[in-house]
Formats: structure tokens, C-alpha cells, sequence
């Protein structure tokens, strides 16, 4: 989080227009903290099929370029058989001279280009646009799918083009790049920081109805809870924000006493530490289960600082390099508490042990007996996603709640709640009793009755972790906390006062039903039926 990364064509020369020192070899000093990757040109681009050519003049299927818009690219066609002309191992490569909409104009030279052959536009066009990348993080979620970016004119060497506001597509274009190893080289300079808000990024759902404020519009550097220049305004919050609903009961696993038996906690207090590292108390850990892993600091002077992890033992961890955001080095005072793992906010409780049955119970929390919608959030990272396709490879999980009344548990979903149950609030019910993480990190359980909670507001949860041993699952199950969402409550509405909006959120009744019945309208379309006297099927 708050970090940095380059993508170049060749980190070697990367390294000398932009590095400290100059020496091509990226990485080697302290000015030089982010990493940078290589993906040349050669190795990628984009391809399309050779309809025909004459004259110089390649057409091709699928293309739909602006004039001019792939002139002076490389491009590289590949060919069904070798010939005696090409120039790479697999083809012939040659630069545009020009171009329209769906034809390249080389200027000649590809005499012994046939229809069929495939041409690859090499490396991202320098007239920029948007660019197909899926990229990844350690735990193979999707972090990006589509990446856009700006452009630069032929005789603008040594320009950068940035974002003039993150989240939208307004590219400034700069005399001197903002590139280099530290976070001040790096960072946008395409604004002034002190004059423009923030965007606010949160890989989760909000959990107030003050979060809406966040949200940008449409206009660069403005969220819909500001006006002008970041000051504040309630005015689009009044206006939207009784059509949310944000209210409900958190519950985390880490809470004091909660955890009663099964699974491990990815978190531990600091018995020690250096720069390298830190020893915890009373810890079990598999022997390097964390290296790659991120250890993050929950308390101490270093609160939200994120380190790498190089290796770990069964109670220590190692770390290396500088922390993200603040570029520190780890400094570790006994009694500080830290998480290991994904680095989120909140710690995790994981294992990797099949059929191993974790169970919390949290006591006198208050929560009213009613029905609840319940979720659960852990982490998802074995998704196993293409351009076109996703499978779902996370460990199944079994989610039992106790019963304080027939004293058991019951298994989530409940029986009753099938695919076609109209009594569910959320209309998400589970098809299958055994639940998996989706990309949100969260599953949505179904939903929990008051029988579950106890006379002091409590509620105890089982999960039994499946299939650790597929050879696509990552082989940990992870648990960071429990959501429960207000179900509906049982009432009666007045159907001759009721607005459309009311009775439209009624299961079954269609928005047409819902005006029909608000405007008293019969079968032949005239108003005659209200006031309503009663109601039959």
C-alpha cells in the first residue's frame, strides 16, 4: 500500500537515465527502493490477422486505428513458413510509416507477406490509449485488468506523462519524468498537493454512511461530499443517503477470549526485535509459512508500517529492506503488536490442516435477538483468473452457528433456505453449503435467526476448513471477521398509502404490479379500484 513499481522495455537503460548511480544495474543503493521490471518489447504487443496487402500496405482484421495513430511503431509479422527475408527468428519486422483505420502502411518490403499471417504492434503504441494487462499480486488476486495510459509527441524525449487526477484520464504531460527510487522522485508532480483532495482508495466495502463522502464524480480532484476546492458539504449525503443501508455487527476472531480452539492466529506480540526482525510470544508457526509474506505493525511508534518477509521460524520472522509507506526501518519494542500475512488492517486466523475446525464465541456483545444476514471475510488467493475465465480455487469452507436453543449447531445455509427462498433479505442464498471466498475476500452465508444469539447478546461459529490438498488451492484457509447485516423485520404496510418505491420492495412484486397497484388501476388500465377495502389473492 502507498508503494511504488516500474514496468520498463530495458532496465538497463532505465537505470542510467534514471538511476543512482548510473551504473545499469537497477537496485543497488538506497536511492534506488522501487522495484523495476523488465518486459521487453519483443516478447509482447498486439496482434491482429493479415486480411491483405498491396502496394506497401498491410490490412488487417479487427483493427480500428485513429490516422496515423501506429506511425513509427515496430511491428513484427509472423509468418506460416520461413522465408528467406525475414529478419527475427519468427517473422520480418519493419516500422509503420502510416496508417488508417484498419490498414499499415510500411512503404514496402513486405512483398512476402500472405493473408492469414498474424502482425504484432511491438510494446505498448507510443500514441497511448488503453492496454490489456492483468497484473497480480502475491496472493494471484487481480490488482488491475486494464491499464490506460498518456502519450507523448515524437520530439518530446525525456517527457513523462501523469495522471492529473488518479482516478480519472486526464494525462498532463512533463518536462522532467518523475521517475527514480524514492518516494519523492517517484510520487505525481502533475499538482499542487496542498491545494486538491486526495482520492480515497479502500479495497472493501464502506461501513458508514459517512464513507459516501469519499467518492469522486465526475470532476477531477472533487468527491461528492465536497464543494470547490475541498470544502466540506452535506448536501449530496442528505439527499442519497437514506436510500442506504450501512448498519451492522462486526465480530473479529482476535477479540480477547473469542477464539476457543482450532486454526492458528497470524498475529503475535513483539517479545523482541532489531532492524531484521522480531520474536513473538507463544507463537506456532509452520517453518516459513510467512516468507514472501508481509508482516504489518498494529501498535508501537511504527503503527501501519508494512515490512517484506524473508523468512520466519516458529515463533520469528525476518524482514528486509525499507517498509511501505513511510520507508522505514523495522523498529520493534517488546509488547507491540504485529500481524503476519496479507498485511491487512485487521489480523488473520488461518489454517492448513484439512477438515481442522476453528470455533469463536463472543460473549455478552449485546447484539439483539433478531435475523441477521451473516458474512464472512477472509482472503481470497487462488482464483485462478485468465483474460476470459475464472475459477474459483479457494479453500471450501464449512460455516456451522450455534443454536442456544436445541443447544447444536446448524449448518449455514440454513435447510429451509433454498435457491427459490423468497423469505431471504439479500436474495443471495448459497446453492451449496460449502462456501468459498469470491473476490470481494467475503461470502455471504445466508441468513441467522434469533435462536442463534444468546440471552446475553452473544453468538459462537464454527469453520471447518476442505480441500486444502487441490493442486490450485494455495493450501491455507483464512478467517479475519464476521459481518452481521439487519435482516428484515415482519410487518404490514397500508397498501392504499404506500408509495411505489415501498411497494415495489415487496418479493414478488414487479415495478409495473407496483404502479398499477399505487395508481388503483383495473384490468382495462382506468383508475377505479382505491381505496382498497381489502386484499385477496
Amino acid at each position: 500500500a502507498g508503494g511504488y513499481f516500474y514496468l520498463t522495455n530495458n532496465r538497463d537503460i532505465f537505470d542510467r537515465e534514471h538511476g543512482s548511480p548510473k551504473d545499469g544495474r537497477w537496485g543497488t543503493s538506497s536511492s534506488e527502493r522501487h522495484p523495476c521490471f523488465e518486459l521487453p518489447d519483443e516478447l509482447w504487443g498486439v496482434r491482429y490477422r493479415v486480411l491483405s496487402t498491396e502496394g506497401g500496405r498491410m490490412k488487417c482484421e479487427g483493427a480500428r486505428w485513429r490516422r496515423d495513430q501506429m506511425k513509427y511503431e515496430l511491428c513484427e509479422w509472423h509468418q506460416r513458413t520461413p522465408r528467406s527475408d525475414q529478419n527475427s527468428p519468427i517473422g520480418i519486422r519493419i516500422t509503420v510509416e502510416g496508417n488508417t483505420s484498419t490498414t499499415l502502411d510500411f512503404g514496402g518490403g513486405i512483398e512476402s507477406a500472405r493473408p492469414g499471417d498474424d502482425v504484432v504492434i511491438l510494446g505498448m503504441p507510443r500514441e497511448g490509449g488503453f492496454l490489456s494487462m492483468t497484473l497480480k499480486n502475491e496472493y494471484d488476486q487481480i490488482t488491475a485488468r486494464t491499464v490506460n495510459y498518456g502519450s507523448t509527441d515524437p520530439d518530446e524525449i525525456g517527457y513523462s506523462t501523469e495522471k492529473f487526477d488518479p482516478t480519472h484520464y486526464t494525462w498532463v504531460k512533463s518536462r522532467v519524468p518523475t521517475f527514480g527510487g524514492t518516494a519523492r522522485k517517484a510520487q505525481n508532480h502533475s499538482f499542487a498537493n496542498a491545494t486538491y483532495v486526495k482520492p480515497y482508495v479502500k479495497d472493501n466495502r464502506f461501513v458508514n454512511i459517512a464513507e459516501l463522502q469519499k467518492v469522486r464524480t465526475a470532476q477531477d480532484w472533487q468527491n461528492i461530499g465536497l464543494q470547490g476546492r475541498g470544502r466540506s458539504s452535506t448536501k449530496v449525503l442528505k439527499a442519497i443517503g437514506k436510500y442506504f443501508t450501512v448498519s451492522g455487527v462486526r465480530l473479529d476472531p482476535e477479540e480477547k477470549d473469542a477464539h476457543l480452539a482450532g486454526w492458528k492466529q497470524a498475529y503475535g506480540t513483539a517479545r523482541f526485535g532489531g532492524r531484521d526482525g522480531v520474536t513473538a510470544y507463544s507463537a506456532s508457526w509452520e517453518p516459513n509459512r510467512w516468507a514472501g509474506q508481509r508482516l504489518r505493525l498494529l501498535s508501537g511508534e511504527q503503527r501501519g508500517e508494512q515490512f517484506v518477509i524473508t523468512k520466519s521460524t516458529e515463533a520469528g520472522i525476518n524482514v528486509a529492506g525499507y517498509s511501505t509507506p513511510g520507508q522505514k526501518q523495522l523498529r520493534v519494542r517488546e509488547g507491540d503488536l504485529f500481524s503476519v500475512g496479507p498485511g491487512y488492517t485487521t489480523p488473520f486466523f488461518y489454517t492448513t490442516k484439512e477438515g481442522d475446525e476453528g470455533v469463536w464465541e463472543w460473549a455478552n456483545k449485546g447484539i439483539e435477538p433478531a435475523r441477521y444476514g451473516l458474512y464472512l471475510f477472509g482472503l481470497n488467493d487462488s482464483i485462478l483468473t485468465t483474460e476470459f475465465l475464472e475459477e474459483n480455487h479457494n479453500a471450501p469452507l464449512d460455516a456451522d452457528v450455534y443454536n442456544y436453543v436445541t443447544r447444536q449447531f446448524d449448518r449455514l445455509p440454513l435447510p429451509r433456505h433454498t435457491a427459490t427462498d423468497v423469505d431471504d433479505p439479500y436474495r443471495l442464498v448459497p446453492t451449496s453449503s460449502r462456501l468459498q471466498y469470491d473476490k470481494s475476500d467475503g461470502v455471504y452465508c445466508g441468513d441467522i435467526t434469533p435462536e442463534h444469539i444468546s440471552a446475553s447478546g452473544g453468538l459462537k461459529l464454527r469453520l471447518t476448513a476442505h480441500n486444502l490438498n487441490d493442486k490450485h488451492c494455495s493450501g491455507i484457509a483464512w478467517f479475519d471477521y464476521l459481518c452481521l447485516a439487519p435482516a428484515y423485520v415482519g410487518g404490514k404496510i397500508n397498501v392504499n398509502t404506500a408509495s411505489e418505491r415501498v411497494l415495489t420492495a415487496l418479493s414478488g412484486v414487479s415495478p409495473d404490479i407496483a404502479r398499477a397497484i399505487f395508481h388503483g388501476t383495473d384490468s382495462s388500465g382506468r383508475a377505479t379500484l382505491k381505496p382498497y377495502r381489502n386484499v385477496t389473492s
